[in-house]
């Protein structure tokens, strides 16, 4: 038997078990032998291992009582469905066979217990072999994934035009799935923008992050068109929304397992989850414009990312180049200024403030060909690929203005 595909992702339980309550308790010791702090226990079996696995993350080591020789195929079939592929999966039972052994083995069962089981029999069982790394194959995909973190000097500077352009170009160009996440619950606007509601989602996500998972990920992101998805939220202000401190993990390894390219467009608010995207990424924007504010603005955010976060130095895109000509530094001096060269500029189009208003895309205005053109450029860069073909772009379902007027 091959493995299916998943609908959970890896999430931080160390260990979970589901057998009887005789192997939950040599469990719990051994638990705490290896000093383990997140564990699941619960007396079940397989079937209902797969039923928890479809509404939770997969744990790292999983226990589960399979029957009999009969009963095992349908009930690791199911289990390969909902289980992560990088889960150390161990077996127990009442089947004493050499030939059972075997076949276990074979189907990628890490290991078989015959019950009952002591806590050092489990831990040897565990000690057999480290929780499975990626093949070749794997450490290829892993590698050609991205996370790009794309956060404004200061607000009204473009950074969701660019964050959302950037995910566009990544699923209609480059033909990648490809996620964008507006991290701001309350004032964000990427679905807002291209004429789509969004969903509850990303507020259960900060506040329940151990429920997020490919399924909830189906379920909660919204989806412009082909290869890409959203996810978002509109919050009330009155709300208070408690963002916990796994909340940044469980989120991007859940999209790490749909998506091979996620785009966040991280407001500037300094909390767990945008540290722990910023701290990950692989590429920083950092968007800004070519004032003196916002000079002074980029190097505060780099000095942070540097020194504090002890990642590389982030990128820097300027945007509306040529808005106020007499007021603002020019390239070369704000590069200077900054220490770095720029990896992109825009300069500003007027028609791009109404095409952003509407949810247009730039690659659909012939007159935005050049900020379109810019942004194609550094996707190029940041994704170290050429695009696969050029694709004709989709239109937003519908126009920010027509999305306000239905609320009425």
């Amino acid at each position: 038997m091959s493995r299916h595909p998943i609908s959970g992702t890896l999430g931080n339980v160390q260990l979970m078990l589901f057998a009887t309550a005789a192997s939950g308790e040599a469990a719990r010791v051994a638990a705490g032998e290896l000093g383990f702090v997140r564990t699941h226990i619960a007396v079940g079996n397989a079937a209902s291992a797969t039923e928890y696995l479809k509404q939770n993350a997969s744990p790292e080591i999983l226990v589960v009582e399979i029957g009999n020789a009969e009963q095992a195929p349908s009930q690791l079939d199911a289990l390969a469905d909902v289980v992560n592929p990088h889960t150390k999966v161990l077996a127990t039972g009442n089947v004493d066979s050499i030939r059972f052994y075997q076949w276990l083995s074979d189907l990628g069962i890490d290991g078989y217990l015959l019950q009952p089981f002591t806590a050092a029999e489990l831990r040897q069982a565990i000690a057999k072999g480290s929780i499975k790394k990626p093949g070749a194959d794997d450490a290829k995909q892993a590698a050609q994934k991205k996370l790009i973190a794309v956060v404004g000097a200061r607000g009204g500077v473009g950074t969701s035009m660019v964050a959302a352009n950037l995910a566009a170009i990544f699923a209609l160009t480059h033909k990648h799935p490809t996620a964008l996440v507006d991290a701001d619950p309350y004032f964000g606007t990427a679905a807002l923008a291209m004429g789509l509601d969004p969903s509850r989602g990303l507020r259960d996500a900060f506040e329940k992050p151990d429920r997020v998972d490919g399924l909830f990920l189906e379920r909660v992101m919204v989806k412009p068109f082909e290869n890409l998805a959203i996810l978002a939220a509109e919050e009330p202000l009155v709300d208070a929304i408690t963002i916990q401190p796994n909340a940044g993990e469980m989120i991007l390894a859940a999209l790490a397992e749909k998506c091979r390219t996620v785009v966040v467009d991280v407001p500037r608010q300094m909390n767990v989850l945008t540290r722990h995207v910023l701290t990950k990424a692989d590429h920083v924007i950092i968007v800004t414009d070519p004032q003196l504010t916002s000079l002074r603005d980029s190097l505060r955010l780099r000095d942070y990312l540097v020194e504090n976060l002890k990642r590389p130095a982030p990128m820097l895109l300027v945007n509306r180049v040529g808005l106020s000509a007499n007021n603002e530094l020019s390239i070369k001096d704000f590069a200077k200024n900054f220490g770095q060269d720029v990896a992109a500029q825009l300069p500003f189009i007027h028609e791009a403030i109404e095409a952003t208003a509407q949810g247009e895309l730039l690659a659909n205005n012939p007159k935005l060909k050049p900020l379109f053109s810019s942004l194609r450029m550094l996707a190029r860069e940041l994704v170290g690929e050429v695009e696969e073909q050029e694709a004709d772009t989709a239109s937003a379902g519908g126009s920010l203005l027509s999305r306000l007027k239905g609320k009425k």
